[in-house]
């Protein structure tokens, strides 16, 4: 695999995939932030 960090198009994935990931870590990124607010 080429050191590309965020290739334009990914195959194996596909946007859809890249896109729920990506969603994924933003649900995890704020799920921690609300427990360290709580």
């Amino acid at each position: 695999m080429p050191g590309d960090k965020w290739p334009d198009y990914n195959p194996n994935i596909g946007w859809s995939g890249q896109l729920a990931l990506l969603a994924l870590m933003l649900l995890a990124l704020v799920g921690s932030l609300g427990w360290l607010l709580v």
